[in-house]
This record gives structure tokens, sequence and C-alpha cells, in this order.
């Protein structure tokens, strides 16, 4: 897996939601090396567990955030929240069993 150099491009200009997108980016990037290394730290499981429950309380203020200040594309950017949640769902499913929680 390629890990991520988080850049300013990234950025949204809000310094407490780029703190919790370089958090994401971090745990991706210690799932990555965590694959690299055999899984001698932490289960993929465990990761993929923490980064979810860590993005969907993002999502939350995130969305709080946008609400607050009138965000004009709230809706869209709201349904693009609900499309990450489905695909945490089938990552769930397509890896429950297939990642040994152990490993």
């Amino acid at each position: 897996m390629n890990r991520i150099n988080w850049t300013d491009e990234y950025s949204v200009g809000v310094s407490k939601l780029d703190e919790q997108h370089q958090m994401i980016v971090t745990m991706i990037n210690k799932l990555s090396a965590n694959h690299e290394d055999g899984h001698q730290y932490e289960p993929d499981q465990e990761i993929l567990s923490k980064m979810v429950e860590y993005a969907e309380l993002h999502l939350k203020y995130e969305e709080m955030l946008m609400k607050k200040h009138g965000y004009p594309d709230f809706d869209q950017h709201k349904e693009s929240h609900g499309d990450f949640i489905i695909a945490r769902i089938q990552l769930t499913s397509a890896t429950d069993g297939l990642i040994p929680k152990n490993t």
C-alpha cells in the first residue's frame, strides 16, 4: 500500500478539520505500515475499527460545523458522508472473518 503524505493541497482551511483529516491520513498510513511489517504490532481489524470510529466522529463534527455556518452544499456533502457509511458497512462485511483478529 502506498502511504499518503499530507500536503496543503488537502487543507480545507479550518484548522480543527485539517487536524482531524490529518489524523485519518495517519491511521491509513498506520494500516499500510502494519501490512508492510507483517502485522507484527496490531491486528488490521483493530486499526480499521479505530479508523472507522474516528472517521464517524469526524463526520458528525464536520456536519455540525457546516450546518452551523450555513455551508451552501451541505445536503450534497452530507450525502457523500452517507456514501462513506455504506462503504464502511461493505468493508466490514467483506473483511469480517477474512482478517484474523489476532494477526
